[in-house]
């Protein structure tokens, strides 16, 4: 997976609380995950028919990536009660109409739309992911036609305009493209719209952001005791699977961490051992 493929994944996952990626697995076993209470991301792997049956049994429990389905079956999934990740393959008139249905349970990745555009999705109570393909003044624009529905990605901004963003009401994603002394002055200023991306932070950094009651998210380049250290601090931990074996994984989701495990790293009888 290139780079920014995985930041624009752990950006979702931040903002779904996702814990499976479904690829790989048989449908049947992801019907269990979900008798189980976990949540699910799924994609064009899945039949129509597949999919559908899966959010009968756990709806919004259920996000479908919706590149590559047409605009009815996305309607369908909606309709159904799942939650759903979209982008530029469809048009605006299309993700319109999908955030009439879903309203917050469809999110658009903004890369490719306008700004014109992309506000108008906002007002009909679409969820949007934008970054600097848009200037700032775009960004303010659309936090004010729904503050509760932008998360910006903060990458290439400076921390004037992030902390412009954050008093609109915006919610940012931040990285080491910051350093620690101005994470903590966003965290500072508001840590409920605060998520920092762990990558290039050393523990000390870390513990200094988890003491804000920070959203803060990790990998395997930190270790499993200093990532409980900081869920020791109340923080919110979310957690890319891969790298960590099944025993610190269940240790680490019994400590209250939100762990999500990418297609195809471990079978069916591992993650049954991790999530109950």
């Amino acid at each position: 997976m290139k780079k920014n493929n995985t930041f624009l994944l752990l950006s979702l996952l931040c903002l779904f609380h996702l814990t499976i990626s479904a690829q790989k697995v048989s449908s049947y076993e992801l019907k269990q995950y979900l008798s189980d209470g976990l949540s699910i991301t799924i994609d064009k792997t899945y039949d129509t028919y597949d999919i559908k049956t899966l959010i009968r049994s756990g709806r919004d429990r259920v996000t479908v990536i919706a590149k590559g389905f047409d605009s009815f079956d996305v309607k369908a999934f909606l309709k159904e009660g799942s939650k759903i990740i979209v982008d530029k393959t469809f048009d605006t008139y299309d993700v319109k109409a999908f955030a009439k249905e879903g309203r917050s349970r469809v999110s658009v990745i903004a890369i490719g739309f306008d700004s014109y555009d992309v506000k108008a999705i906002i007002k009909e109570g679409a969820k949007i992911l934008a970054g600097k393909e848009f200037d700032s003044y775009d960004i303010k624009s659309f936090i004010r036609e729904g503050k509760d529905l932008v998360t910006i990605i903060t990458t290439g901004f400076d921390s004037y305009d992030v902390k412009s963003f954050m008093s609109e009401g915006g919610k940012v994603i931040v990285t080491n493209s910051f350093d620690s002394y101005d994470i903590k002055s966003f965290l500072s200023a508001n840590s409920f719209l605060v998520t920092v991306m762990g990558a290039g932070f050393d523990i000390y950094d870390l513990r200094a952001f988890a003491n804000y009651n920070s959203k803060i998210v990790l990998d395997n380049s930190l270790d499993k005791y200093d990532i409980k250290s900081l869920l020791n601090l109340k923080s919110q931990i979310f957690i890319f699977g891969r790298g960590f074996d099944k025993y610190d994984l269940k240790g680490l989701s019994n400590s209250g961490a939100i762990i999500f495990l990418p297609s195809g790293y471990l079978d069916s009888f591992d993650i049954k051992y991790i999530f109950t």
